[in-house]
C-alpha cells in the first residue's frame, strides 16, 4: 500500500447548468481542467483525473500531461460514481478530492492540506470558505469503504460533515468560486481582473 496522498480531480458532470463543459472554459488562455491539472501536478504527488460526460473532447486537453485519466461510465448517476471509482481504484493512504470548477485552487492550496495530514492525527482535512467545509478535501484511506458508501449526488462535503470532529479546516476563502453557472463565471472572471 502507498501511504502517500494521490491526488484526484473530479471531473466527470455534464455542466449542465453552466450549459458548456466547465473543463474547457478559458481561464486565462488554457482549458480550466488544464490549469488545475497543472496545479496538482506541483504538488509532486500523483493524480488522476475521472472523466465522463463529454470525455471524448476534454482528454485531448490533458493527454499529454503526467497524469491518469479514468474514465467514469457512472457519471450521470452524480459525483458520488466518481468518489467511489477513486476510492476502491487508487491505492494510496489519502485521497485529495478536487473538482474542476474551482478556479482559484493553487499549487500552495494543495501542499497546505497534504501537510496538515502530515502533522496532524486527524483523518479529514478540509477547506473552509463562507462558514462552511468542502473540497479540496484530503480523506485517510481509513475512510475509503465510507467514500464508497456514497450515492447519488452526494459528494465529499456530506462526508465531511458527518466527521467534524475528526477534520482539520483549512481558510481557503477563494473556494467559495465554482463555476456551476454563466454567472458564477462572471463573477470569478470580475475577482481576477478578466
Amino acid at each position: 500500500m502507498s501511504a502517500g496522498t494521490h491526488i484526484v480531480i473530479l471531473a466527470a458532470g455534464s455542466s449542465s447548468r453552466l450549459g458548456s463543459p466547465k473543463q474547457l472554459i478559458d481561464w486565462h488562455g488554457q482549458p480550466l481542467l488544464r490549469h488545475l491539472a497543472q496545479q496538482a501536478i506541483a504538488t509532486g504527488a500523483p493524480v488522476t483525473v475521472i472523466l465522463g460526460a463529454n470525455a471524448e473532447i476534454i482528454r485531448p486537453t490533458i493527454a499529454d500531461l503526467p497524469l491518469t485519466i479514468v474514465e467514469n461510465d457512472q457519471w450521470p448517476e452524480g459525483m458520488s460514481s466518481s468518489v467511489r471509482l477513486a476510492a476502491t481504484r487508487i491505492d494510496a493512504g489519502a485521497l485529495l478530492l478536487m473538482t474542476c470548477d474551482q478556479p482559484f485552487v493553487t499549487t500552495e492550496t494543495l501542499r497546505a492540506l497534504i501537510g496538515a495530514r502530515i502533522t496532524s492525527h486527524h483523518r479529514i482535512v478540509a477547506s473552509e470558505y463562507e462558514g462552511t467545509v468542502g473540497v479540496p478535501a484530503l480523506f485517510d484511506r481509513s475512510l475509503f469503504t465510507t467514500l464508497c458508501g456514497l450515492t447519488g449526488a452526494q459528494g465529499a462535503k456530506s462526508l465531511i460533515c458527518r466527521h467534524l470532529f475528526e477534520t482539520i479546516r483549512l481558510p481557503f476563502p477563494a473556494g467559495k468560486f465554482d463555476l456551476d453557472t454563466p454567472a458564477d463565471l462572471v463573477r470569478a472572471q470580475a475577482a481576477t481582473g478578466g
